[in-house]
């Protein structure tokens, strides 16, 4: 029996739509991300719209994760205000700006919202320099308690009473008490400051388009530092679902690096990531690979990912097992109970993204 799995580094955003007479955009409209937010509050409530004179709510509400144009931003008593056009305010608390970095204390109860039977797993930290598997998976519907809300380049994550984080595209706030105003890094741009003139928006590339290499070979050896650290990230999610580790089988090691350099050349011929795929340049199936058959008769899995670039070898393969472990089949390879043996590979390809691939074996 031949299993195989495949993962591209996917990311989409979700358009938004309605009127209620203030300038709403779309949110893929050509417009300076910092010119734009999102209302982020409790699920399926709305956000009260201010008056001028920030005194009097003028009977409208925001529902959560709509986005909005800012024309600029006011304080009042300590409190600051977006702007969103026609004399319309909304308390920044409740407002992200797509590119802010910020944090607040929040007092909330939240539902994981991911795929029925699975779930997701908490992390030591929200900064992917850093970031690693904290030792629990959170189950679709269950619920947490949120103690903070922390904002890096647009990105939401909650911290929970037990310490570990969450990333927030898999939670839904259902019940809040109270949270406090944000506090914002310097990093981040000046939320006081009224931007008068939206600039064009940079066209963000992700892992799903087509991309040129340069002529020349990819890397014929992966970096050893990411592989272990891939292993053990993935040996770690095991260890909390009860499982023992994946060692490293030569055979298995020696076919990873094959495979990996196979489907680079795919990428580099046809300068699209998109080109590759569980077969061998000859068609047959990855399992066909000599160096994977050492391992003699038994159970195969592949699992593949091409990422963008995270900045730091140890956000790299954070990213890799983040993204493998949030995928139903790719977890389904990894937390097979038959799998005992493994070879890890990953490096950088010539245009700066990273191809990664896991070999499974097993009885």
């Amino acid at each position: 029996m031949v299993e195989k799995k495949f993962l591209y580094s996917l990311f989409l955003a979700a358009a938004v739509g309605g009127s209620l007479g203030i300038a709403q955009i779309k949110d893929n409209c050509n417009v300076d991300a910092a010119s734009t937010g999102r209302i982020n509050y409790v699920e399926k409530s709305g956000v009260a719209v201010k008056n001028n004179a920030l005194t009097q709510n003028t009977g409208k509400y925001l529902k959560t994760q709509t986005s909005w144009k800012v024309f600029g931003t006011v304080s009042r008593l300590n409190i600051l205000y977006y702007n969103l056009g026609g004399n319309q305010y909304v308390p920044a608390k409740y407002f992200d700006t797509l590119t802010e970095n910020s944090s607040q204390t929040l007092n909330a109860i939240g539902q994981i919202n991911y795929i029925p039977r699975y779930g997701i797993v908490g992390w030591t930290g929200p900064e992917a320099t850093h970031r690693m598997f904290a030792g629990k998976t959170y189950l679709h519907n269950s619920k947490v308690t949120i103690i903070k809300r922390q904002i890096l380049n647009g990105a939401v994550w909650y911290q929970l009473e037990n310490k570990q984080w969450l990333d927030s595209k898999y939670v839904k706030i259902i019940r809040e008490t109270n949270r406090s105003e944000k506090t914002y890094q310097a990093s981040t741009t000046n939320p006081a400051k009224t931007v008068t003139q939206p600039a064009k928006a940079a066209t963000a590339k992700t892992a799903s388009a087509p991309v040129k290499t340069a002529p020349v070979t990819p890397k014929a050896q992966p970096t050893a530092s990411l592989n272990t650290l891939i292993l053990n990230g993935i040996n770690a999610y095991r260890a909390s679902n009860g499982l023992g580790a994946l060692y490293l089988q030569g055979g298995l090691q020696s076919g990873s690096q094959v495979r990996a350099n196979e489907e680079a050349q795919a990428i580099r011929q046809s300068g699209s990531n998109q080109s590759v795929n569980h077969l061998r340049p000859n068609g047959a199936k990855f399992s066909t690979e000599p160096n994977l058959r050492s391992f003699g008769s038994g159970l195969y899995g592949e699992n593949l990912a091409v990422v963008n670039n995270q900045g730091s070898v140890q956000a790299v393969a954070q990213h890799f097992v983040n993204l493998w472990i949030n995928s139903p089949e790719h977890r389904a390879n990894i937390l097979k109970a038959r799998y005992t043996s493994t070879g890890v590979t990953a490096y950088q390809l010539p245009n700066g993204q990273y191809i990664g691939m896991q070999e499974f074996a097993g009885r």
